[in-house]
């Protein structure tokens, strides 16, 4: 009896494991731009639908950094960002998911998630936001990760899961 019960403890623990979600893998295939290193400020976290997250990155003086997002695609881009600078609570940035229709039928339009093709440049470009504090300060980062509209069947709101983040490079002096 006792070894079907540790046998089963042991296949829980197994199938939990494997339904883990790995982050860091998402921010590592991150293409690192000309001029700048990847910082260790650096996270990626396990979200779901339907929560709110902050995230706090220390920021110091006279240093330029450029943030980049990357959201798993289960979202669908269906993701709020707000930036708050601690000490003042001055909001940096507040963006907000808008459901468009792009040349495909696609339904998003977050722009700090959305890759576009630039024409200029002829490849892809990720936005970003680029900070240059004049004193060493803390910014939050909100995430407000929305509910997806296929998720709701009948009285049930399925919760997806997925990877969120948030890509700090600093400038090479």
């Amino acid at each position: 009896m006792k070894k079907i019960i540790s046998l089963s403890i042991l296949i829980v623990l197994f199938v939990s494991l494997q339904a883990q979600i790995d982050c860091s893998k998402q921010s590592a295939t991150f293409y690192i731009t000309d001029g700048y290193i990847k910082s260790d400020i650096s996270t990626s976290e396990v979200v779901k639908s339907g929560e709110i997250y902050n995230f706090m990155i220390p920021l110091k003086a006279g240093k330029e950094y450029r943030l980049y997002f990357m959201a798993s695609s289960v979202f669908n881009n269906r993701i709020n960002i707000k930036i708050i600078e601690r000490s003042s609570n001055q909001i940096v940035i507040d963006t907000y998911y808008k459901k468009t229709q792009d040349d495909w039928g696609d339904d998003y339009d977050q722009k700090l998630l959305k890759t576009e093709w630039n024409e200029e440049d002829n490849k892809m470009e990720q936005p970003h936001i680029d900070l240059e504090p004049v004193t060493s300060t803390n910014i939050v980062i909100i995430i407000d990760v929305l509910e997806a509209e296929k998720e709701i069947t009948s009285d049930k709101i399925k919760k997806l899961r997925g990877c969120f983040s948030i890509i700090v490079l600093e400038k090479k002096l």
